[in-house]
C-alpha cells in the first residue's frame, strides 16, 4: 500500500482525535492514537491486545469511520456481527446507510447493499466466501478489521487474508492474540492493555476479580488422555464436563460458598462454561431441580438464533441466574450484570481461559468479579489466577470486605437428596490460591520455549534494517530453513544454529535467526540492506498492481506474466542491465514497497503479444431480451444467488464438453452480459430455465423442501465437531444416503429417519441428518471427531503436533 495512503487514513483518525469528535475513553483514545502513529510510520499492519470489556468494538469502529476509507469488519460469529452493527448506529450515531451486514441472516437485498456500502461486516466465514468469489479485495476494501484475530488462523482463512496483508491496511484486535501473532509478522502489539492493567487503572472493567478452584475427584478414566503439554482432546473434554461429581460439585459451591467480597454466590448472575451440548443440558436441568424451573438455561450452537436473544435478554434482566453455555458465548458477549464464571471445562490453552473469565469481567457499578477453576484432581489445567496474574486483583477504588459481617444461610435445595457430593477440594482463601497459581504457573512455564541466543534477532529486528516488510522476509526466512532440511541439516541443528522458535522478551514464542543465518542471507542477496535498496522507478514505469486495473488478471498473476517476460529477454541474451533499465526491472515506488515494474515499450509488447489483454475488449454486451440474470432466478426459484451461478456455470460447461461451440453457448443459452444496471453477471435464456427446471436443478419456491426435523444437523454444523470440512461431510452424507438407498429401503424412509434435504431456518436447502444416522456414522469411524484444537485443513493428514517442541515440528514461519 502506498505511503501516502497509509499518512492520510493517519491524518483522518488523528484529525477526530486532536478535534475530540469522539466519544471514546481515554485508554480507547489512546489505542486510536497507536493505530495512528503506527500507520504514519509506513506500517500497514498492526493489531490491539485489549483486555475483555475495555471496548475494543468502539474502539476499531472509531477508527474505521475516521479512516474515511471503504472497510471491512470480520467478527467470529454471525452473532457478533450484529454486535458490531448495534456499535455503530446506536452508539456511534453512525448514517445506516454507510454500512452493512453480510451474512446467512440477511436478505439478498441486504447483503448487495452491504456490499455496495462504506462499512461492511461479515463473518470469518463469510470474509472467506467472498475473497474467493471475487467481491472484496484490497482495492475495494483498504480498510480490514479482524476482531477477535486470533479466529484468523487455518489454511484457507490465511490464504484469503494474505493479499490484505500485502495491499491494505489491516487491524487485528483481541484479547488473546496467540498464534494469529504470526499474520502480523511475530511484531509486538501497537497497543497492549491486559485485563490487570485494566482493573488497575480504574474504571476500565470491574472492580476487581478473584478466583477461586475446585479439585473434584472422579474416575481417572475420564481423563486419561490428559497430557500437560497439550490441550484435553474434546472427546475427554465432554466426558470430564458430563460427569455427575463435576456438575454437582458447582451446584454445591453455587449454593453454599460466601465470599468476603461479593457476598453469598448463590442467586449472582452466572456464566458456566461447560463442553458439548449433552453437558450443558444436563448441567442445566441438574441446577433447576435444586432450584426451580427455569433457573438455569443450556444455549449451544444448536441453539436457534431468535431463541439465543432471548435467553441473553432474560439473563441480563435476572430472570435466568445460571448461563451453562456449550463453548458458544466465549468471545463477544457482553452481558454486563454477569459476575460470578464457573468453568467446568479445564483446558491448557491460555486464550480459552481468558476468554472465559472475559466474560464477567465487564464494567458494571463496582462489580467485583469471581471466576472459578472445576477440575479433575490430579490435573493442572490453565487457571484464572494465572490469566489475572494474581489470586485477586482490585482496582484504586474498589469497596471491598463489605460482606465480612455474619455469612448468610446457604441456598435452600428444593431436592438435597438428588444431590450427591463429591470428594472435593476448595481453594479460595487468598494464600491457598497463590500457592496453586504459582504450582500451575511452574508447570506451565516448564513446557515454553527458552530465550533465544544472545545475538540472535527476530523478524521486526530484521526489517529495521533490511528490504521488505515482516511479511516478506518470514517468507524468505521460511525458504532458507526449508533449504536446509532440504539439505537433510538435522532440525535439531537448524533450530539451534541457523533458524528457531524462541520466547522473547514479550513471553512470546516467536522465529529468531542467528548472525550467520543473516550474514548468509545478504551475501547471497536474499536480505538488502536498505542502503542498497533498488532505486526509485522511472518516469512511467507501472507495477502489477497498477496494471490490474487496465488489463485482466490479479496483480499476482501479472506479476507472473512480467517475470516471464523479463526472464524470456535474459535468455535470449540481451543484458540483464539492459533488461532492468529498458524493459523490466525491480524498483522502489512512491509507498517505499520494492515491486517489478514495466516500460511503457514492454507494456506495448506485451499488449501486442496477447500477453496483457486490456479489460475493455473482454466488456461484456448487453444481455439479449427476455434472458434472466441470477438476481432474477433467485426470486422464483430455490437457493441464494451463489448457488444459482454455480448451476448455471456447471450447466453452460456441460453443454460445451458436449461440443457445442461456446459461442453458441453464450448466445442461445447461458452467457456473461451486461444488465440494466450496468453490472455484469450470469444471464441464462428462457429455453436453459425450462431445460433446468424440468432436469430439477432450478426448483420452483413453491416445491422447496420441508423444514428441517428437530435435532437433525447440516454439515456445516458437524464440521465444527468431526474432520473434514463441510464439503467432505455433506460428500460422506449423500453416500450414506445413496447407501441406504441401494439396500432397498423406501428413499421417503431414507428422507424423514437419516438423511434427507430440508430447508433450514435460513430458509436454504441443504442436507441435513439425523441423529441416529450421525451416531450410525461415527461408530463406523466415517465422522471422526476432532481433537481439541485440530483444524480441519489437516483432517486425515497427520496428527496433532505439538508447536513447543524445539525441532520446529509443524511450525510454520
Amino acid at each position: 500500500m502506498q505511503l501516502t495512503i497509509l499518512q492520510q487514513i493517519a491524518r483522518n483518525i488523528q484529525n477526530v482525535l486532536d478535534h475530540g469528535m469522539h466519544i471514546l475513553r481515554p485508554h480507547q483514545t489512546e489505542a486510536c492514537q497507536a493505530i495512528a502513529d503506527t500507520l504514519d510510520k509506513g506500517d500497514n499492519t498492526l493489531y490491539l491486545d485489549m483486555a475483555t470489556g475495555s471496548g475494543k468494538t468502539m474502539t476499531f469502529m472509531t477508527a474505521a469511520i475516521a479512516a474515511g476509507v471503504p472497510f471491512i469488519v470480520v467478527t467470529p460469529r454471525q452473532g457478533l456481527n450484529e454486535d458490531s452493527e448495534h456499535t455503530l448506529a446506536n452508539k456511534l450515531k453512525v448514517n445506516p446507510n454507510k454500512f452493512g451486514v453480510y451474512d446467512s441472516t440477511r436478505g439478498d437485498t441486504e447483503k448487495s447493499t452491504a456490499l455496495a456500502a462504506q462499512g461492511l461486516i461479515t463473518s470469518y466465514d463469510g470474509f472467506v466466501n467472498l475473497a474467493k468469489a471475487g467481491l472484496i479485495n484490497p482495492e475495494n476494501r483498504p480498510l480490514v478489521i479482524f476482531d477477535e484475530m486470533h479466529r484468523a488462523t487455518g489454511e484457507v482463512r490465511e490464504a484469503q487474508i494474505q493479499p490484505f496483508l500485502e495491499n491494505s491496511v489491516v487491524i487485528g484486535c483481541s484479547a488473546t492474540p496467540g498464534p494469529a501473532v504470526k499474520l502480523f509478522g511475530g511484531k509486538s502489539p501497537a497497543y497492549h492493555l491486559k485485563l490487570r492493567e485494566a482493573i488497575l487503572r480504574d474504571n476500565i472493567v470491574c472492580k476487581g476479580a478473584k478466583t477461586a478452584a475446585m479439585e473434584v475427584t472422579i474416575d481417572e478414566e475420564e481423563f486419561s488422555a490428559y497430557k500437560q503439554d497439550s490441550d484435553i482432546p474434546i472427546a475427554e473434554l465432554e466426558r470430564i464436563a458430563n460427569n455427575d461429581a463435576m456438575i454437582n460439585s458447582a451446584i454445591h459451591f453455587y449454593a453454599t460458598h460466601h465470599d468476603d467480597d461479593i457476598g453469598q454466590v448463590f442467586g449472582k448472575s452466572t456464566m458456566l462454561f461447560t463442553q458439548g451440548v449433552e453437558a450443558a443440558q444436563k448441567t442445566a436441568d441438574k441446577f433447576n431441580k435444586q432450584f426451580g424451573k427455569g433457573f438455569a438455561v443450556a444455549i449451544s450452537g444448536d441453539t436457534p438464533v431468535a431463541e439465543r436473544k432471548r435467553i441473553k435478554a432474560d439473563f441480563e434482566s435476572g430472570k435466568i441466574k445460571v448461563l451453562c453455555n456449550a463453548d458458544l458465548l466465549i468471545e463477544g458477549f457482553d452481558a454486563t450484570n454477569a459476575q460470578v464464571c464457573l468453568s467446568l471445562r479445564p483446558t491448557n490453552q491460555a486464550w480459552i481461559a481468558s476468554q472465559q473469565l472475559g466474560r464477567v469481567t465487564r464494567m458494571h457499578g463496582d462489580k467485583i468479579a469471581l471466576g472459578v477453576n472445576f477440575y479433575p484432581k490430579g490435573m493442572q489445567p490453565v487457571l484464572f489466577g494465572e490469566v489475572l496474574g494474581d489470586a485477586a486483583i482490585y482496582s484504586p477504588t474498589a469497596v471491598r470486605n463489605t460482606h465480612k459481617g455474619e455469612p448468610p444461610q446457604p441456598a435452600t435445595l428444593l431436592h438435597p437428596e438428588k444431590i450427591t457430593l463429591p470428594d472435593f477440594t476448595v481453594y479460595s482463601d487468598y494464600t491457598e490460591m497463590a500457592k496453586l497459581i504459582t504450582a500451575a504457573q511452574e508447570a506451565h512455564t516448564d513446557t515454553r520455549l527458552p530465550p533465544p541466543p544472545e545475538w540472535w534477532q527476530n523478524t521486526s529486528m530484521i526489517v529495521e534494517r533490511y528490504v521488505g516488510d515482516s511479511s516478506t522476509i518470514n517468507k524468505k526466512l521460511e525458504s532458507f530453513r526449508n533449504e536446509l532440511l532440504a539439505q537433510e541439516t538435522p532440525k535439531e541443528t537448524v533450530w539451534k544454529e541457523w533458524i528457531g522458535l524462541y520466547t522473547g522478551d514479550n513471553g512470546r514464542e516467536i522465529l529468531y535467526v542467528s548472525p550467520k543465518t543473516i550474514s548468509i542471507l545478504e551475501e547471497r542477496g536474499i536480505l538488502v540492506p536498505n542502503e542498497k535498496r533498488p532505486p526509485p522507478v522511472p518516469k512511467n514505469w507501472y507495477s502489477a498492481a497498477a496494471l490490474q486495473d487496465k488489463y485482466i488478471g490479479s496483480s499476482e498473476t501479472i506479476n507472473k506474466k512480467l517475470e516471464a517476460f523479463r526472464d524470456e529477454l535474459i535468455a535470449k541474451g540481451v543484458p540483464e542491465e539492459t533488461v532492468r533499465t529498458e524493459w523490466i526491472g525491480l524498483y522502489t515506488g512512491n509507498g517505499s514497497r520494492d515491486a517489478l515494474y514495466a516500460s511503457l515499450q514492454a507494456i506495448a509488447a506485451l499488449e501486442k503479444s496477447g500477453i496483457l489483454i486490456v479489460k475493455d475488449k473482454e466488456k461484456p454486451r448487453p444481455a439479449p431480451e427476455n434472458w434472466q440474470s441470477v438476481a432474477a432466478l433467485q426470486k422464483k426459484y430455490v437457493g441464494g444467488d451463489v448457488n444459482i451461478n454455480k448451476k448455471l456455470e456447471a450447466f453452460r460447461d456441460e453443454l460445451i464438453a458436449k461440443g457445442i461451440p461456446e459461442e453458441t453457448v453464450r448466445t442461445e443459452w447461458v452467457g456473461r452480459y451486461t444488465g440494466s444496471k450496468g453490472r455484469d453477471a450470469l444471464f441464462a435464456s428462457l429455453k436453459a430455465i425450462a431445460a433446468l427446471e424440468e432436469r430439477g436443478i432450478l426448483v420452483l419456491n413453491e416445491k422447496r423442501p420441508p423444514s428441517v426435523p428437530k435435532n437433525w444437523q447440516h454439515a456445516v454444523v458437524l464440521q465444527e465437531k468431526y474432520l473434514g470440512y463441510s464439503v467432505a461431510i455433506n460428500k460422506k452424507l449423500e453416500a450414506f444416503r445413496d447407501e441406504l438407498i441401494a439396500k432397498g429401503i423406501p428413499e421417503e424412509t431414507v428422507r424423514t429417519e437419516w438423511v434427507g434435504l430440508y430447508t433450514g431456518s435460513t430458509g436454504k436447502e441443504a442436507l441435513y441428518v439425523s441423529p441416529q444416522a450421525i451416531a450410525e456414522l461415527e461408530a463406523r469411524g466415517i465422522l471422526v471427531p476432532k481433537l481439541q484444537g485440530q483444524s480441519t485443513s489437516h483432517a486425515g493428514k497427520h496428527p496433532k503436533r505439538d508447536p513447543r517442541k524445539p525441532d520446529g515440528t509443524g511450525q510454520k514461519l
